[in-house]
């Protein structure tokens, strides 16, 4: 969907000092990566020409993880298909918290463009679940089953926090309009537009971390999920390439442009090394695509 707007004037590097932390300092939400228990077994996949690791998991054959609560786990997943075949497949995920069910998630697995294993076999797209664990250590088994002949590629992360830092918005030097999005409730933000030729561009002092909050433009005819990819360069060499699947926020609107609706909020952190640094970002996918974002450093890091 191609949205036009006017080309936001170049201004010199300017922060808009607008706190965005509440008070009392509240926990943010982090996830880091367990091992599952025993012998590990891992795969391959290539997402949009990005390669990543996950642990391959066999039809019926339960793989145990060890996670300390009370917290969240996220578990991300795909189906990788088996020679031949080309979906939809009924697949479910079981889950157990020390031997006890505790959650079957059925799914309807179909190939997603751009996603394969290392080797070329097809794959799903990511798919979440999330499992409340209660105090203490805990074994959480997760067994796939299809009717598929394919196999199962999860990673599965638990929940970690830490006090935030209290952050500042940052305001980009080029970007390709602006945009208010206003929600239900009556409060607005402003965001900055950009797309494939007009990319998002701003500079920072380092050492620091830049969190850019980023909202895909979805066509008010448009239903269901949508996958976009984001490049990010810093002084012009590639930094990393973010790939996202958004859903429609039904709760907000751009107060310019009523007939564009907001995605779901998707976030990427920029690690800024010592010294001023100019970071670009554009939407790589899908070929026309528009993308609204906030882009914010701690405030601590301002200088």
């Amino acid at each position: 969907m191609t949205i036009h707007h006017r080309r936001g004037a170049a201004a010199a590097a300017c922060i808009a000092l607008i706190s965005l932390a509440a008070a009392g300092a509240p926990a943010e939400v982090r996830w880091r990566a367990v091992a599952p228990q025993g012998a590990r077994e891992q795969v391959c996949l290539r997402i949009d020409g990005v390669e990543a690791t996950y642990d391959k998991l066999r039809a019926e054959a339960p793989t145990s993880y060890r996670v300390r609560g009370p917290r969240r786990v996220k578990v991300l997943s795909r189906y990788v298909f088996a020679p031949g075949e080309t979906g939809p497949v009924a697949g479910t995920l079981r889950f157990a918290i020390d031997g006890q069910a505790a959650l079957a998630d059925a799914q309807s697995l179909k190939p997603r463009t751009g996603a394969a294993s290392c080797a070329g076999a097809p794959a799903s797209p990511l798919h979440h679940t999330y499992l409340t664990i209660p105090e203490g250590w805990h074994e959480v088994t997760v067994t796939p089953a299809s009717a598929g002949a394919g196999f199962t590629a999860l990673r599965l992360f638990r929940e970690t926090s830490r006090v935030s830092e209290e952050y500042v918005s940052l305001s980009p030097e080029r970007y390709a309009g602006v945009a208010t999005l206003q929600y239900d409730s009556g409060v607005r933000s402003l965001l900055y537009r950009f797309d494939a030729d007009r990319p998002l561009s701003f500079e920072v002092a380092g050492p620091t971390t830049a969190v850019v909050w980023t909202r895909l433009d979805f066509d008010h005819r448009m239903s269901g999920r949508q996958s976009y990819a984001l490049e990010v360069r810093l002084d012009g060499e590639v930094s990393r390439i973010h790939h996202y699947d958004a859903d429609k926020l039904d709760a907000a609107s751009y107060i310019e442009r009523p007939d564009v609706m907001p995605g779901e909020r998707k976030s990427l952190r920029v690690q800024i090394p010592r010294g001023r640094h100019r970071v670009e970002i554009r939407c790589l996918r899908p070929e026309v695509c528009g993308v609204a974002a906030v882009v914010r450093i701690p405030a601590a890091d301002l200088r």
